[in-house]
């Protein structure tokens, strides 16, 4: 997976199929101190719009939630930002190889799947 972020904080993210299936596969894990079921999750440094290190990561999971919005949560503290999907998402991506939202102030993210 590699990601790009834009002056205005606008994301493109651009994953495989193969990444992407990666995501939908589930492991134990620890989540707040407690084993438990989770899915895969891929992180990656952030590149500038000119291809330099911005020196932010981000962390793209599938979860389980119930949204009635797009099914795309963003959440940015300092220089690092986990994005979740749910399913709604996952058909979306799937069907279109492509899907967004905005978040924070009115900062886009886009992802992409690349066959």
């Amino acid at each position: 997976m590699r990601g790009t972020i834009l002056p205005n904080n606008d994301i493109n993210l651009f994953l495989t199929e193969e990444e992407f299936t990666s995501l939908l596969i589930m492991e134990i894990g620890q989540v707040g101190g407690k084993r438990k079921i989770v899915f895969r999750s891929l992180e990656c440094r952030l590149q500038n719009g000119d291809g330099s290190d911005s020196g932010k990561q981000l962390n793209l999971q599938r979860e389980t939630f119930e949204c009635l919005g797009d099914g795309i949560k963003v959440e940015h503290k300092g220089g690092a930002y986990l994005v979740r999907f749910n399913s709604h998402a996952e058909e979306y991506l799937y069907e279109r190889k492509s899907f967004g939202t905005r978040y924070g102030g009115g900062e886009k993210i886009d992802i992409h799947i690349q066959g």
